[in-house]
């Protein structure tokens, strides 16, 4: 069964013609429009991108395909649909995978097309990217759109504050000592005073805390270091 985030686009000059189609995908569970520019078809109204766009050739030029990923971070997929009667020469086949299409079909009806499309996602679910997120503790961090929130409201952090919070995120509970945290956040032999760490780690208490002079998040391991708890 299609996801919630699989969403089709028919790119085409003539809506009228691919009606058909796009309520034949609609049927199998997609969320199936009709767009008429590349433009519009890449993005969807709110502002999200399909998960697969089929392009109405030879009716639609040939253009090269935008990267763009959809809103499960895998890539949206471009797809040449060709009728039966259209003369599409080798040339012009070799053309449309060097511009960029991931797959073309030729002559086939409605009902072939979902099936087609169903292929294709499926095969695209199991190889998609992971999600670049980390998450603990009502932190959240978006290593994409290098953004964190902690319980959803959104935090500015510098570029060291960050990489101080993403080691704690990639190891929920992990005890870091200081030597561990310069090094991974400032590179091995970097000369640095020894309480830089502390006034990193004092500053992004103040802004992922409720009370950072009780922290409940980074705390203090007597000894030892720091780590993130989440329990």
């Amino acid at each position: 069964m299609p996801d919630d985030s699989e969403r089709v686009v028919i790119l085409t000059r003539n809506p009228a013609a691919v009606e058909e189609l796009r309520k034949a995908l609609a049927q199998a569970g997609y969320h199936a429009r009709i767009a008429t520019t590349l433009e519009d078809a890449v993005v969807e109204p709110d502002g999200a991108h399909p998960a697969l766009i089929l392009i109405d050739r030879p009716h639609v030029p040939l253009e090269t395909p935008p990267s763009v990923r959809s809103g499960d971070s895998a890539p949206t997929l471009f797809v040449s649909v060709w009728p039966m009667d259209a003369r599409c020469s080798e040339d012009q086949y070799v053309q449309e995978f060097e511009a960029g299409i991931d797959d073309l079909v030729v002559g086939q009806t409605s009902r072939q097309l979902v099936a087609k499309v169903r292929a294709l996602l499926r095969r695209r679910r199991i190889h998609r990217e992971p999600p670049r997120v980390l998450a603990a503790g009502g932190v959240r961090m978006d290593l994409d759109r290098h953004e964190v929130t902690v319980n959803g409201r959104l935090i500015a952090l510098t570029t060291k504050e960050f990489a101080i919070l993403r080691c704690f995120l990639a190891a929920p509970g992990r005890v870091f000592s200081r030597d561990d945290m310069l090094n991974k956040v400032w590179g091995e032999g970097y000369a640095l005073e020894e309480h830089a760490l502390d006034v990193h780690i004092h500053a992004l208490r103040h802004k992922i805390e409720r009370n950072p002079a009780r922290p409940t998040l980074i705390v203090t391991v007597r000894g030892l270091g720091y780590k993130l708890k989440t329990g």
